[in-house]
C-alpha cells in the first residue's frame, strides 16, 4: 500500500507540471489509449492525453505490459528534469511490481543519466596539503599526513554528474509507440474476436477462433476464446447426437410404417416373418412411443396366426382320420372277402362251380332217381 501511495503521489507530481488535477477513470478503452499516444507524440504536455496514460498506470485491470509502459512514460519526465531520486524510486516500483515487464519496459540504465565528473575525472575529489598544519607539526585534521581529501564540488564526491543522454528522450518516444502499438493490437484483437464469436455455425466459428488465436498466440487473454471454442465443439457434438437421434427416429418411423403397411394385405403364411420383424423392431427401439401400438399389433397377429394354425391342424387331423378310416375299412373289407372265400364249403362236383360246362352231381342223382321211379311205374325193373 505504501508503494502504491508513493507511486500515485509521484504520478500526480508529474502531471502537476503539465495539467490540472484529474481523477483516473476506472476503465480506459484501447481507442482512448491509442488516441492519447498519438496526441502526446505531437504534444508531450497534452493534459487530456496525460490523464488517459495516468489512468492506465493506476488501473489494476489493465494488462501488465500496457500498465508498466504507462508507468515508465510517466517516470521518464523526472529523469529529464534531472530529478534522479524521484525517478529511481519510481523505477524501483516499476521493477518490483512487474518483475518480468519492468526491466524491459524501463529501457534505460544509469549510463543514460550519469556521466564521469569532468572536474575530478570520476575520483570524487582531490588531495590537497593540509591548510591547518601545513608542513609543520601535526593536527587532528590530517592525522599527521599533511594531506587531506577534498570532495569535488561539482559531483559532491560521487565521481558522477547528471548528464541526460539523448536515449532518455528516444526511450520516451519509443515507449509511447509501444503503448500505442499494444492499444492497436488490443483493438484488432477485440474486433477479430467479436467477429469470430459472432459466427453462427459452430464449425465456422471454430475456424474463425483458431485464426484469431493463431494471429495473437502470445496474448494472456485468450481464455474467453478457448472457452468459446470448447462451447462450439460441444455444439457440434450435441448436434451430431441430435442428428443421430433424428436419423434413428426416421429409420424407426420408416420401419414402423412398413410394418403397418404390410398388415393390410398380409397372407397367413407371412405372419411368422412379420412377427420376427416386430420382435426385431421392439428389441431395437425399446423406448419407442409406438411400442404399445406395435405390441398390440403383434398380439393380434399372433392370435390370428394361432387361430389359423389350430384350424389347419384340425383340418389336417380330420382329413387324416378320414383317410385312416377309409384305409381301415378297405383293409377290413379285403380281409373279410378273403376269409369268406377261403371258408366256403366245397360240395361234390362244385369244385369248378364256375365252369358252365360241368354237370351238377346232385342234379344228375335226382334225374337218375326220377328215372328209376318212372321205370318202376312202367314195370321195367323186376
Amino acid at each position: 500500500m505504501k508503494i502504491r501511495l508513493s507511486f500515485c503521489v509521484a504520478v500526480i507530481l508529474t502531471l502537476g507540471a503539465y495539467a490540472q488535477s484529474a481523477s483516473p477513470t476506472a476503465r480506459t478503452d484501447d481507442v482512448a489509449i491509442r488516441d492519447a499516444c498519438a496526441a502526446l507524440a505531437q504534444n508531450a504536455r497534452d493534459a487530456k492525453a496525460l490523464s488517459v496514460i495516468q489512468s492506465v498506470a493506476v488501473n489494476d485491470t489493465m494488462p501488465a505490459d500496457m500498465r508498466s509502459r504507462a508507468m515508465v512514460f510517466l517516470a521518464l519526465p523526472f529523469l529529464q528534469q534531472m530529478n534522479t531520486n524521484q525517478f529511481a524510486r519510481m523505477a524501483q516500483v516499476i521493477t518490483s511490481t512487474f518483475p518480468e515487464e519492468g526491466p524491459v519496459a524501463l529501457g534505460v540504465s544509469e549510463s543514460d543519466w550519469l556521466a564521469t565528473c569532468p572536474s575530478c575525472n570520476g575520483a570524487g575529489g582531490k588531495t590537497m596539503t593540509c591548510t591547518v598544519c601545513r608542513a609543520d607539526g601535526t593536527c587532528g585534521r590530517c592525522n599527521g599526513t599533511k594531506k587531506i581529501n577534498v570532495a569535488c564540488l561539482e559531483c559532491k564526491g560521487t565521481g558522477k554528474v547528471v548528464v541526460i543522454s539523448p536515449n532518455v528522450a528516444r526511450r520516451a518516444e519509443s515507449v509511447l509507440t509501444e503503448l500505442r502499438t499494444l492499444a492497436m493490437e488490443n483493438i484488432q484483437f477485440a474486433e477479430q474476436s467479436k467477429k469470430a464469436l459472432a459466427v453462427r455455425t459452430a464449425p465456422e466459428r471454430i475456424a474463425a477462433l483458431d485464426e484469431v488465436m493463431a494471429a495473437f498466440p502470445k496474448r494472456q487473454d485468450l481464455t474467453p476464446l478457448i472457452k468459446a471454442r470448447e462451447v462450439a465443439q460441444k455444439e457440434i457434438a450435441d448436434k451430431a447426437v441430435r442428428d443421430q437421434a433424428q436419423e434413428e427416429r426416421n429409420r424407426m418411423l420408416k420401419e414402423k410404417d412398413a410394418i403397418l403397411a404390410v398388415v393390410e394385405s398380409l397372407p397367413f403364411s407371412s405372419i411368422p416373418v412379420l412377427l420376427r420383424q416386430i420382435d426385431a423392431f421392439l428389441e431395437q427401439y425399446p423406448k419407442s412411443e409406438y411400442r404399445i401400438e406395435i405390441e398390440v399389433l403383434r398380439s393380434k397377429q399372433q392370435s390370428r396366426y394361432t387361430f389359423y394354425t389350430n384350424l389347419w391342424r384340425a383340418l389336417y387331423v380330420l382329413g387324416g382320420l378320414i383317410v385312416v378310416m377309409f384305409v381301415v375299412q378297405m383293409v377290413k373289407d379285403l380281409i373279410f372277402n378273403r376269409k369268406k372265400k377261403e371258408g366256403m364249403l366245397k360240395l361234390p362236383g362244385r369244385e369248378n362251380a364256375g365252369d358252365d360246362n360241368l354237370a351238377d352231381p346232385l342234379s344228375d342223382s335226382r334225374k337218375a332217381a326220377a328215372a328209376r321211379e318212372a321205370e318202376d311205374e312202367l314195370g321195367i325193373y323186376p
